[in-house]
């Protein structure tokens, strides 16, 4: 479940996510190449209702991507410390 901010934000989302190389798209291993530019990892857990770390920043990879994610209005923003934070519930998502 998106959180109602990254649907109305999906045009800009897409546009950024669009400038990361994902050779692995429409495998378990998509995750990876969005790790390998720096960004943390989380999916919606259908059982338990919230989103899981999947996997830490790797890598030294281009990360221009994330600077353009700063620019994007209407983001959700999560207020914690992702290397700490392994579950997030949509309800801290603003």
């Amino acid at each position: 479940m998106a959180p109602k901010s990254a649907i109305d934000a999906r045009e800009s989302l897409d546009a950024v996510l669009s400038l990361i190389e994902t050779p692995n798209w429409g495998t378990v291993h998509v995750w990876d190449d969005y790790a390998s530019v720096g960004l943390y990892v989380y999916d919606w857990d259908l059982s338990s209702g919230v989103y899981r770390r999947l996997r830490v920043p790797a890598g030294s990879a281009n990360r221009a991507p994330l600077a353009s994610l700063k620019i994007v209005g209407g983001v959700p923003r999560v207020d914690c410390d992702f290397a700490f934070q392994d579950d997030i519930r949509p309800e801290i998502l603003r």
